[in-house]
C-alpha cells in the first residue's frame, strides 16, 4: 500500500510492505483517527494498519516501527471491501467475495495508544 503527497508526487511518502500479494481495491482512512487505515485485497486478506508517521496526530511514544500492520483477517475468497462504522470509530467491516461480512474491532492496545 502506497501513500502519496500530491504536492510532490515524484515518489510515495510511505510504502507499507508485506500486507498484500494481489490487487488492492479498497484503502480507507478512519474518519475519526487518521492513524488507522483499512485495506482489502483480492488475495483474500483485509488488513488494519497504523500509519502514525503521516498522521495529523502522530503518536507521542513513537515505536521504532510505528507504521505497521495491526491485524489481518483472511476470507475464504477475495476480500473486496473494507469500511469503517459510521457511529463508532473502533469498528470496521470486511466483505468477502463468498458473501461473508465480518465485523471487527480495533484492538484495545491500539485504542489506548491513540487516546492516551
Amino acid at each position: 500500500v502506497k501513500f502519496w503527497d500530491l504536492r510532490s508526487a515524484s515518489q510515495p511518502t510511505l510504502v507499507l510492505r508485506g500486507g498484500h500479494s494481489h490487487w488492492v481495491p479498497t484503502v480507507q482512512y478512519n474518519p475519526f483517527h487518521d492513524q488507522l487505515v483499512l485495506s482489502s485485497s483480492t488475495d483474500s486478506f483485509g488488513n488494519l494498519w497504523r500509519v502514525s508517521s503521516i498522521s495529523s496526530a502522530p503518536l507521542v511514544d513513537s515505536e521504532p516501527n510505528a507504521d505497521r500492520r495491526i491485524s489481518s483477517f483472511e476470507h475464504s475468497d477475495s476480500c473486496y471491501a473494507a469500511t469503517w462504522a459510521a457511529a463508532d470509530a473502533w469498528i470496521y467491516l470486511t466483505l468477502g467475495y463468498e458473501g461473508k461480512a465480518v465485523l471487527h474491532h480495533v484492538p484495545s492496545k491500539e485504542k489506548y495508544k491513540i487516546l492516551l
